[in-house]
């Protein structure tokens, strides 16, 4: 899977904001971002997942029935474990998510900023 940063990049650069853009529309352009985002993940998770359970069958690791319901329920276990995981990775990068079009967004229009900032505990952003 590519990183969190360069899936970030590959939305800002197919989304192209100008800057006007991003001053009249910030929240607009933050979401659109995120869910260019999300649809490029959508989109290497399915690649990257062929690919291990590809694996996974090549090692035996998951067995082939003589039916799809058969090959899922002998292989349960494991398939639950494999879609866990990837819940779990694609929620902690939501958050970086959002960080990184953020930063991109408030970069662009050199707003002046500082990152992970501690307060009353620590905050994402705080612009000066």
């Amino acid at each position: 899977m590519p990183s969190g940063e360069k899936l970030a990049k590959m939305a800002q650069q197919k989304c192209g904001f100008t800057l006007s853009q991003i001053k009249s529309n910030f929240n607009d352009c933050l979401k659109k971002l995120l869910d260019t985002e999300f649809k490029l993940y959508g989109q290497k998770e399915k690649e990257c997942s062929e690919k291990i359970i590809r694996e996974a069958e090549r090692l035996k690791l998951l067995k082939r029935t003589s039916s799809l319901a058969s090959s899922f329920k002998y292989n349960y276990p494991n398939i639950r474990d494999f879609f866990k995981s990837i819940s779990q990775s694609r929620m902690t990068r939501a958050g970086g998510s959002f960080e990184n079009h953020v930063k991109y967004l408030f970069e662009s229009l050199k707003y002046p900023f500082d990152s992970q900032t501690i307060l009353n505990g620590k905050v994402d952003y705080v612009t000066k």
